[in-house]
C-alpha cells in the first residue's frame, strides 16, 4: 500500500504529460489540416489546461515543465546555430541583425522608462520584445514555400543574429539586480562574464576533445541511441553546472549546444535528434501557453491589445528600414518586416529569469507572456499578408527606380534574365560568350556593380511587377529565362511574362521536380529542375569514375544496357 501511495505522484505526473501531448497531437493535426500553425495549437493547448484556464495541469508541475522545455530548445537552438552559415549571408546578416536588435531593444527601453519603468525592468524588456520567434517564422515559411526568396533570406539572415544575440542577453539578464543601476550592473556583468567564461572553457574542452575520444566510431557505427543519450546528457549537464555557479540553467544549456554544434559528433547529433525535436518543441510551447492567464488578459484586455499593436509597429518598422537598406526593396524590406514583428520564444526566457530575481513584477510578467504568445498566434496571418501589403506600396517606387537603376537600354531582340545569383550568371556568362545582348533583373542593387558586364544592361527590380518587365522591354525581348530560387516567385513572373508576351520563349529554374509541371501549364516553354540535372551529373560522374566512358550514361540520369 505504501509502495503504490509512494508512485501514485510520478502516475499522476506522466498522466498529465500524456495529456497535454494528446490534447498537443489533436489540437496540431486539426490545425495541420487547415494549414494553420501547429505552434499556435500548442499555445492555445497550453492557455486552456493550464492554470489561467481550465486548470487541469497544476501550477507546480507547470513550472517543472516550462523549465525542462526552456532548457531542451535553448540547446537546439545553440546546436543549430552555425558560424559558416551565419557568415555566409554576409552583412545583412552581422550588421542588419545587429541593428534590428540594437535598435528595437532601445527603443523599447526607453519606451518603457518613459512609462515609468525601473531602468534594469525596462532593459529587460528591451531585449525581450528585440528577438523574434525563430521557431514560428521558420516553420511558416518553410510551409510556405518562401524559404529560398529574398526576404526569406533577408529574415532568416537576421534569425541567425538573434539567435547569436541570445547568449548576450542572457548573460545581460543575470547580470541584473532590482533597482539597479548601471554602475553596479556593469559589476554585475563582470561576474556573470566570468563564471559563464569558465563554463564556456570547460564546455569547450569536453566537447571538442574528451568526446570525440570517447565515441570516435559512434556515428559510423549507428549507435544513434549514444548520439542521443550524450546530447540530452550534455544539455542538462551544462544546465546543471550554470545552476550550480549560481547563473541561469538556460545559458549552461544553450553554451553546451553551441559548443556540441563546432564538434565532429555534431551532424550526426542533428540527424539523430529530428525525432525528438518535435517532442521538444510541443513541450515548450504548451508550457508558454499554460504560463498565460486567460482571465487576467480579459481583465487588461485594452492594456494587451495597445501594448501588441505597439509592439508589431515598432517591430515592423525598425526590420523594414534594416533590411531595405541592405536590399533596397520595399517588397523584400515589407515582407520581411511583417515576418520578423513577433516577439519570439525568448521573452519568456527573459521574463522568468527577471521574476525570479525581481526585475519585473507578475504583472509585467504577464502583461510580456501574453504579448508574446498572441504576437506568435497572428504570425501566420502577418507573414500571409506581407505580399499584399507590399505590392502596391513598392509598386511606384520600383517603376521610378527602374530608370535610374539601368546601366543602358534595353535593346530589341534581347535576352531577359531574372535573378543574378550564382545561376543567373552562369546563364549571363554563356549568353555573353555567343554574343547574345543580355537585360538582367534583379532586386540587389549590389549586382550592379558586383557584375562585370559586357553587352549587359542592369535594371533594379521586381519581375513579379508589370511595370518592371515593360521597362524592361519584354514585348521586343527574344527570351526570358527566370533563375530565382523561390517557386512562388518564378510561377508568378511566368504567368505575368506570358500574358505580356504570348509568344515569347520563356525558361525556368526549378529546384525540385515536383514544380515543373506547374511551370509548363503557366507558360514556361522549359524547365530545368535541380532533382533531374543532380541525378544526371551524379550518374555521368560514377560512370567515369567507374573507367567506362561517358557515353554509358543517358541524358536522363538513368545508365545504358551494357
Amino acid at each position: 500500500m505504501d509502495a503504490i501511495e509512494h508512485t501514485t505522484p510520478l502516475w499522476g505526473a506522466l498522466g498529465e504529460i500524456l495529456g497535454v501531448l494528446a490534447a498537443a497531437l489533436f489540437i496540431g493535426m486539426i490545425f495541420g489540416r487547415f494549414r494553420l500553425s501547429v505552434i499556435t495549437g500548442y499555445l492555445l493547448v497550453g492557455a486552456v489546461l493550464g492554470p489561467g484556464g481550465i486548470g487541469l495541469i497544476r501550477s507546480e508541475f507547470v513550472q517543472i515543465l516550462s523549465e525542462l522545455g526552456v532548457v531542451l530548445l535553448l540547446f537546439t537552438i545553440g546546436l543549430e546555430f552555425s558560424w559558416r552559415r551565419f557568415k555566409a549571408f554576409g552583412g545583412i546578416a552581422f550588421l542588419g541583425g545587429g541593428l534590428q536588435v540594437g535598435i528595437t531593444a532601445l527603443f523599447v527601453t526607453l519606451e518603457a522608462v518613459g512609462f515609468g519603468r525601473p531602468f534594469d525592468a525596462a532593459l529587460l524588456l528591451g531585449g525581450a520584445v528585440a528577438l523574434s520567434s525563430t521557431a514560428v517564422v521558420l516553420r511558416i515559411l518553410m510551409t510556405r514555400g518562401e524559404m529560398d526568396s529574398s526576404s526569406g533570406r533577408a529574415t532568416v539572415a537576421i534569425l541567425l543574429f538573434q539567435d547569436m544575440a541570445v547568449l548576450i542577453l542572457l548573460i545581460l539578464a543575470e547580470s541584473l539586480e532590482k533597482g539597479a543601476q548601471l554602475p553596479v550592473i556593469s559589476a554585475n556583468l563582470v561576474t556573470v562574464l566570468a563564471k559563464a567564461g569558465g563554463l564556456a572553457i570547460g564546455l569547450r574542452i569536453i566537447t571538442q576533445f574528451v568526446y570525440p575520444r570517447l565515441l570516435p566510431h559512434a556515428a559510423r557505427r549507428g549507435a544513434g541511441e549514444q548520439i542521443v543519450i550524450l546530447a540530452i546528457v550534455t544539455a542538462l549537464g551544462g544546465a546543471f553546472c550554470a545552476h550550480i555557479l549560481g547563473i541561469s540553467p538556460t545559458l549552461g544549456a544553450f553554451l553546451a549546444g553551441m559548443f556540441l554544434g563546432e564538434s565532429p559528433l555534431a551532424p550526426q547529433m542533428r540527424a539523430d535528434l529530428i525525432p525528438y525535436e518535435a517532442l521538444f518543441i510541443t513541450l515548450f510551447f504548451t508550457s508558454i501557453g499554460m504560463v498565460v492567464d486567460i482571465g487576467w488578459i480579459w481583465e487588461n484586455l485594452f492594456l494587451t491589445i495597445s501594448v501588441l499593436a505597439d509592439v508589431i509597429i515598432i517591430k515592423a518598422a525598425i526590420a523594414f528600414v534594416v533590411v531595405y537598406i541592405f536590399r533596397r526593396s520595399v517588397s523584400v524590406a515589407s515582407a520581411a518586416g511583417l515576418s520578423l514583428a513577433n516577439i519570439g520564444e525568448f521573452a519568456f526566457v527573459l521574463g522568468a529569469i527577471g521574476l525570479s530575481k525581481g526585475n519585473i513584477d507578475a504583472d509585467t510578467f504577464q502583461l510580456l507572456v501574453s504579448v508574446a504568445v498572441a504576437s506568435m498566434i497572428l504570425a501566420p496571418y502577418l507573414i500571409a499578408a506581407a505580399s499584399r501589403f507590399a505590392a502596391p506600396l513598392s509598386a511606384r517606387m520600383e517603376t521610378e527606380a527602374a530608370a535610374s537603376g539601368m546601366r543602358g537600354r534595353p535593346p530589341a531582340d534581347h535576352i531577359l534574365v531574372v535573378g543574378y545569383g550564382p545561376v543567373g550568371r552562369r546563364v549571363v556568362e554563356a549568353l555573353e560568350l555567343i554574343g547574345s545582348e543580355v537585360l538582367v533583373i534583379d532586386l540587389n542593387p549590389h549586382a550592379l556593380t558586383g557584375g562585370r558586364f559586357t553587352s549587359t544592361a542592369f535594371l533594379f527590380g521586381d519581375a513579379r511587377r508589370k511595370e518592371i518587365l515593360e521597362t524592361a522591354g519584354i514585348r521586343k525581348a527574344r527570351a526570358l529565362v527566370v533563375t530565382i530560387p523561390d517557386p512562388q516567385t518564378s510561377k508568378l513572373i511566368i504567368a505575368l511574362a506570358r500574358d505580356l508576351a504570348p509568344d515569347l520563349l520563356i525558361g525556368a529554374r526549378a529546384n525540385y521536380l515536383l514544380h515543373v509541371e506547374d511551370f509548363i501549364k503557366l507558360g514556361a516553354d522549359f524547365v530545368v529542375d535541380g532533382e533531374t540535372t543532380t541525378g544526371e551529373e551524379l550518374s555521368r560522374r560514377l560512370v567515369i569514375a567507374l573507367g567506362l566512358p561517358a557515353e554509358y550514361s543517358t541524358g536522363s540520369g538513368e545508365f545504358c544496357r551494357l
